[in-house]
């Protein structure tokens, strides 16, 4: 895995895959929740995103997915809308992410550090998930300092 200090969505512009995490769903609705600040993005961007995610989620559970057309890989790291980070369920979607970089040929993956709200976790614990699973096609974006 590298890393690199940029701007994700000038990446994603140029050719790169995006990788969001996802917060899963809440049953009475039919919207996947995107709770940090780039899935966020990406949902206004793909408005379809957020329903087309929570569909496969009910159909078929909370896993990775890949949205080719869009160039946007999903990540899952909560259950339930919760924001509380599950680390194993961060490890099998990490480990998905791997397969469908290598079932779609996928060379240039990028995803952003996303703002962890739970406090019994650091990025530390995410960055020893994402060094023992990714390889030099994965890249993690740590945003420049915004100039103010």
């Amino acid at each position: 895995m590298k890393h690199q200090i940029a701007d994700p969505w000038l990446l994603h512009a140029r050719g790169a895959t995006i990788i969001i995490p996802s917060n899963g769903i809440l049953h009475d609705r039919p919207h996947a929740i995107l709770l940090t600040k780039h899935a966020r993005v990406a949902a206004q961007r793909y408005p379809a995103l957020s329903q087309e995610l929570g569909d496969l989620i009910h159909r078929s559970g909370h896993h990775s997915y890949y949205f080719q057309d869009a160039r946007i890989l999903t990540v899952p790291i909560a259950e339930g809308g919760h924001t509380h980070l599950d680390l194993a369920l961060l490890t099998k979607g990490i480990k998905q992410s791997v397969r469908f970089a290598a079932s779609f040929g996928l060379t240039a993956l990028i995803c952003p550090q996303w703002e962890l709200s739970d406090p019994t976790h650091s990025w530390d614990s995410v960055t020893a998930i994402l060094t023992t699973h990714w390889d030099d096609r994965f890249t993690l974006i740590t945003e420049p300092p915004r100039n103010i």
